[in-house]
């Protein structure tokens, strides 16, 4: 059997990460406007950011990034913000990665 790797595209993981700052400021209104059923909107929120900071890790682990440990603890530290500014950048990291390899 071959070695098949997913690919996800870029929008869909833009699509996520917007979906989850939706759904946090929609769970910002629901605890200030005290609705009882914000839960769903946090869990759906966190589940949308853990998608999108799985598939961006293991886009990292595979391919050779460029200051990969700043990448990882910035997504730790700031998971929203890291996952934008890393997908805007992604194609350069990976050529200076493969160009500092040689």
């Amino acid at each position: 059997m071959k070695n098949k790797s997913i690919t996800i595209s870029y929008n869909t993981i833009l699509t996520l990460v917007f979906a989850n700052l939706f759904l946090i400021l929609i769970t910002i209104a629901a605890i200030i406007y005290d609705w009882s059923f914000f839960q769903i909107y946090a869990v759906a929120g966190f589940v949308f950011l853990f998608t999108a900071w799985l598939i961006v890790f293991s886009d990292m682990v595979k391919h050779r990034v460029h200051n990969k440990v700043f990448w990882v603890s910035s997504m730790f530290i700031m998971p929203i913000i890291a996952i934008l500014f890393y997908l805007y950048s992604r194609e350069k990291l990976i050529r200076l990665g493969q160009r500092s390899e040689i």
